[in-house]
């Protein structure tokens, strides 16, 4: 009885849930074929991604358009990325921003890769969430491209200096303000060549600033009108936050904080988190080789940690939009589509992530394949929930947003070492923007 009703149940199944029935086209690896691919150069092409696929389709070439062809093009040519793909007509494009993926994808150059996955079975349930939501949120939910890899910052932790100084460590979730309120438990005196500090950030205070305002979403000028809101109450909360925790010596400030000898002799770096002088700093993967490096050429170790970075107590986002490497998507025109598919569907797929697992310097996509980096949970990188009304560039033109990052440096070292009041450093950075402004203009 059970027998006979085996045959029954399935085609049941198989009419209420076609999907879990339908058996995956075959792909014929042994198909020859040429695609061509805009990549760095044809060498760094066949190292990352050109071997691997070729491993399992060995008759496919490629032809890698590098980007020093791409970018003699584009100067030339007014930097019409469009016209470039209409004369280069590469099968697979390299997208090199969000922005440009957006374009191509409305203007009808890139292919809608869901008929694809869909008629693939291509399951893409271990594929970060954070991605596949940067991915649809300009195209209304459609995607035009995978990208395999990403980064994204989080909050590395010195254990050694927390266990020293008998201070609780950071944890997941903490706000700016908790996180400054935790780096002046840290002492900030004490000889300078033995001095240590509560946060460093990665390059200056400019990149503080930029990460703050991101997490709470703000931009630099309203369009189309173009007035500055740098004068605005948010702005000026995030100026007296940074400038008070700089003051006290809790945040160290290249060229001003009494910090020196963290450098071994003949090793060039200017990372205070990574010579173990600074309690806790916001940085991407990366920061994990430059610790493994130095310790290798000074022989100085310690054991540190992560947590997701710092979030705005207003909105509960972190300051960090995860940029995406290799954004792959497939012209729209190619005559090679289903073959370029294959390379995508690979080069984001988890078989790729398996190998490169333990030697990705960016996260992967597939989140599941990459737990853990010399011993330190990555699982904190993966939580980061961003401001999905953080614009690029602060919504400032590139130019404006220059000008802006260096005014920073300037202005708040000023500000640090009490040359010029809150007020007057706002003032000066607000002149600089509407020079920058004006200049874009005419």
């Amino acid at each position: 009885m059970k027998t006979r009703l085996k045959p029954f149940i399935l085609a049941l199944l198989c009419l209420i849930l076609p999907a879990a029935c339908a058996k995956k086209p075959e792909v014929d690896t042994d198909q020859p074929g040429t695609l061509k691919i805009v990549y760095v150069d044809e060498q760094t092409f066949y190292n990352e991604y050109g071997q691997l696929f070729n491993s399992k389709f060995p008759n496919v070439d490629f032809e890698v358009i590098s980007f020093d062809e791409m970018y003699e093009f584009l100067l030339n040519n007014a930097f019409d990325n469009k016209k470039f793909y209409d004369t280069y007509a590469p099968d697979i494009v390299r997208l090199s921003s969000l922005e440009e993926y957006a374009d191509l994808a409305e203007s009808g150059y890139l292919a809608d890769l869901d008929a694809l996955i869909g008629a693939d079975g291509y399951s893409l349930d271990s594929f970060d969430d954070n991605v596949l939501d940067l991915l649809k949120r300009p195209t209304n939910g459609k995607l035009y491209a995978l990208a395999p890899k990403f980064d994204t910052m989080a909050l590395y932790y010195n254990i050694d200096l927390f266990h020293k100084h008998g201070i609780e460590p950071p944890r997941d979730g903490m706000s700016w303000e908790e996180m400054f309120e935790l780096a002046r438990r840290f002492p900030a005196d004490g000889p300078p060549e033995e001095r240590i500090a509560g946060f460093s950030d990665r390059t200056h205070l400019s990149s503080l600033v930029i990460q703050m305002a991101q997490s709470e979403g703000l931009n630099l000028y309203t369009e189309p009108s173009r007035e500055l809101t740098i004068r605005s109450e948010k702005w000026r909360s995030i100026f007296e936050t940074i400038l008070e925790a700089a003051r006290s010596g809790a945040v160290y400030v290249p060229g001003v904080s009494e910090i020196t000898n963290f450098n071994p002799e003949h090793f060039v770096q200017t990372n205070l988190f990574v010579a173990g002088r600074s309690a806790m700093t916001v940085d991407n993967l990366r920061l994990m080789d430059l610790i493994r490096e130095f310790a290798d050429a000074s022989g100085q170790t310690f054991n540190y940690g992560v947590v997701t970075a710092p979030i705005s107590s207003n909105t509960g986002m972190t300051g960090d939009t995860p940029s995406l490497y290799d954004l792959f998507g497939i012209n729209a025109g190619s005559p090679q589509q289903q073959l370029a598919w294959e390379f995508i569907k690979y080069a984001a797929g988890e078989d790729y992530a398996k190998l490169r697992s333990k030697s990705s310097v960016q996260l992967l996509a597939r989140a599941s394949f990459m737990t853990e980096k010399d011993g330190v949970n990555l699982e904190p990188f993966y939580k980061v929930k961003t401001n999905v009304d953080a614009k690029p560039l602060l919504g400032a033109h590139y130019e404006v947003y220059g000008a802006f990052d260096q005014a920073l440096q300037r202005e708040l070292t000023k500000a640090v070492k009490g040359e010029q009041s809150i007020d007057e450093t706002i003032e000066a950075i607000a002149q600089t923007l509407q020079e920058a402004l004006l200049k874009i203009q005419t």
